[in-house]
């Protein structure tokens, strides 16, 4: 029997979605979604937040990937909470591969110092998931700038 999941910024735009077996859906844009909330927990904060923003990225990596780099990454959210710096993402494209396990997240980051604007660049996130128990998880995580 198919599970019903609702992300709230997927069913306020697309309403409910029927996840297969594989954790998969038959919509694309359910990928999409998850690919986009996950960029924005770690591209979106504020010192405020940034410690806490880290952390719900991290809970979606992979227990390999985690060993990787999701110490690094918790460290880097608990020193920006120290700081003054804050950044945003404005998602301007997001693609899935044909094999549907690999989304690539494309914007603008804007990162700032107390209220003024210290960089605004084009970049890419490359997310691969692997869904293990039918809960994707984060395999890969690749951030490029673009020129």
């Amino acid at each position: 029997m198919p599970v019903r999941l609702v992300s709230y910024d997927y069913l306020a735009n697309n309403g409910y979605v029927t996840v297969k077996e594989d954790g998969l859906s038959d919509a694309v844009g359910y990928l999409e979604s998850i690919a986009a909330a996950d960029v924005t927990n770690y591209t979106t904060w504020s010192n405020k937040n940034a410690d806490k923003q880290h952390a719900r990225f991290v809970n979606r990596l992979s227990p390999a990937l985690y060993n990787k780099i999701g110490k690094s990454i918790l460290d880097t959210g608990n020193k920006k909470s120290e700081t003054q710096e804050a950044q945003t993402f404005f998602i301007e494209e997001t693609k899935v591969s044909s094999a549907r396990n690999t989304v690539q997240v494309v914007g603008l980051l804007r990162m700032y110092q107390g209220i003024e604007v210290s960089k605004s660049t084009k970049m890419i996130y490359e997310l691969e998931y692997n869904n293990k128990n039918q809960v994707p998880k984060i395999t890969s995580f690749k951030a490029k700038e673009l020129k």
